[in-house]
């Protein structure tokens, strides 16, 4: 998400870092004027800074642990925006009206109402922020992580507030409050460079059909399925979800009714397999709508994200092309024995251009080969010019379904 050309989440994490860097640098001038003119000056302008810092940071918790370009409307994205500026004139028309200095030490420095303010502010901001931790409570395990970092962060702050009042406000404390500000900063920094919400949860499909798969993917490899509809690409890979291994070793395996394999008693050759962590993890990625997409294939747990320009929970705007690299990337390290199917390229080309889909495609494909996994991409070749069809296939497999010697090159028992 804050990869994303024009997230939220990151236009919010710059203003708090610059907020918070330019509240910190505003401090030091304070004792370094000789007139109270200037002191209040510096004060009122450090003061609001530190409050639209703490504002930047609560809205922060609201949207990162959620993914907000595409569960929130337009409507409520522009009234998410007023609400922030209402906010944000509000706080430093406070910060303004209260940010007084006072001769402190042989300098001059924050007054009673100053710091009272910042401890308030910080005050207020922590049990909002626990709220919001509350509500991402209902979510995933790793949205409850995010916010639960963030909403630490807030904590430590007001801690270290508690330490500079405890030692005696003075100038020469607050180095305290660098720290408690500095500190936790760097860990929500941390948290949202390396990006630690999972965008997309890997689950297994329940396996019903008891035979061993009729076609085999290897690992590392990028298939393209040439086809004018995604028939045979959706057929592939609800073949691969559904069934068997196609290299199982024991011929006596069962299709399991369970879709929570780890809670039936029966013996399952799936759980002592020694050459996967698990049996197929899918993801896909279409124009076709989600539901019509299982009740054509059966398929039942596994994600399946729309590809669509209008918000919804597994719908995702084609023009979001990073946010979908990010997704896939993210799905392909967090599984085991990963398969993505991509339908809808031609889609993701009118949204966005060739180029950006190429070296997208290029990304999906390293990801593939590093993890390792398998990833289908379907598309219609009467899309494209020789060109463009010439950069997709490169290093890549090709597969045509009207080509009888395409399709035996995926069969796990090619004919003879």
């Amino acid at each position: 998400m804050l990869r994303t050309p024009h997230s939220m989440a990151l236009y919010l994490a710059m203003s708090m870092f610059f907020m918070f860097g330019f509240a910190l640098a505003f401090i030091p001038l304070i004792t370094l004027v000789n007139s109270i003119e200037s002191a209040n000056l510096f004060c009122k302008i450090s003061i609001s800074m530190f409050g639209l810092a703490l504002l930047s940071l609560l809205f922060l918790v609201l949207v990162f642990p959620y993914d907000f370009a595409i569960i929130a409307s337009p409507l409520r994205k522009r009234l998410f925006l007023v609400s922030f500026l209402i906010i944000a004139a509000t706080v430093v028309l406070l910060g303004m009206i209260v940010g007084q200095a006072k001769p402190a030490d042989g300098a001059y420095w924050f007054n009673e109402n100053s710091r009272l303010y910042m401890i308030t502010a910080a005050a207020l901001f922590f049990p909002i922020a626990s709220i919001a931790d509350l509500l991402a409570y209902r979510t995933t395990d790793p949205a409850k992580g995010a916010s639960r970092m963030i909403a630490a962060t807030m904590i430590v702050i007001l801690a270290f507030f508690v330490i500079y009042e405890a030692s005696g406000s003075s100038p020469s404390h607050w180095l305290w409050m660098d720290f408690g500000i500095i500190a936790p900063l760097a860990i929500v920094g941390y948290l949202l460079m390396t990006e630690k919400v999972t965008l997309v949860q890997p689950k297994l499909e329940a396996m019903t059909i008891g035979a061993r798969s009729a076609y085999r993917l290897l690992e590392g490899r990028v298939y393209i399925v040439e086809e004018e509809r995604p028939n045979f690409s959706f057929a592939l890979f609800s073949e691969i979800l559904r069934s068997r291994c196609p290299d199982c070793v024991n011929d006596e395996s069962f299709s399991c009714e369970s879709l929570d394999c780890n809670a039936c008693a029966l013996p399952c050759p799936c759980k002592g397999c020694d050459l996967y962590e698990s049996r197929t993890q899918g993801l896909v990625i279409s124009r076709k709508h989600p539901s019509e997409i299982r009740l054509d294939y059966l398929i039942q747990t596994t994600p399946v994200v729309w590809l669509s320009s209008i918000p919804g929970k597994d719908n995702l705007d084609p023009a979001k092309l990073s946010l979908l690299t990010d997704m896939i990337v993210n799905f392909l390290e967090k599984s085991s024995n990963g398969v993505v199917l991509v339908e809808g390229i031609e889609y993701l080309v009118t949204s966005n251009d060739f180029q950006r889909v190429l070296r997208a495609i290029e990304r999906w494909s390293e990801s593939v080969m590093a993890n390792p996994a398998r990833l289908v991409m379907s598309l219609n070749p009467k899309a494209f010019d020789l060109r463009e069809i010439a950069f997709i296939e490169r290093n890549r497999e090709v597969v045509n379904p009207e080509i009888k010697s395409s399709v035996e090159r995926i069969l796990a028992r090619p004919s003879t």
